[in-house]
């Protein structure tokens, strides 16, 4: 019965929250994972990987937040922390006029 009401609740909050995936645990706590922003390409040029904080937290009923071990939320609702990303074709052996 609880996991059919996550999983009706994640649906909900999914719809309305594309940052955090919650989970409430009855009477206790809200199982959240938090994502941060994305962090520029890993390259000036070529291709490379974007990178974000991806932490699971909890807040309790009090509002008290901490910081929870992944293994801890649902593993299968992590939003992804890296991502693929391109910039401009790297230019290689070129010569500049006056350096040959």
């Amino acid at each position: 019965m609880a996991d059919s009401l996550c999983a009706a609740q994640r649906a909900r909050w999914a719809a309305n929250q594309k940052a955090a995936h919650s989970c409430l645990w009855p009477g206790f706590f809200v199982l959240r994972w938090l994502t941060g922003t994305w962090a520029e390409c890993s390259v000036s040029c070529g291709e490379g990987f974007g990178s974000r904080q991806v932490t699971c937290k909890h807040t309790r009923t009090n509002g008290m937040v901490q910081a929870l071990p992944p293994r801890v939320c649902i593993p299968r609702d992590r939003p992804l922390g890296r991502r693929p990303c391109s910039r401009h074709p790297c230019v290689q052996g070129l010569v500049e006029q006056g350096n040959q």
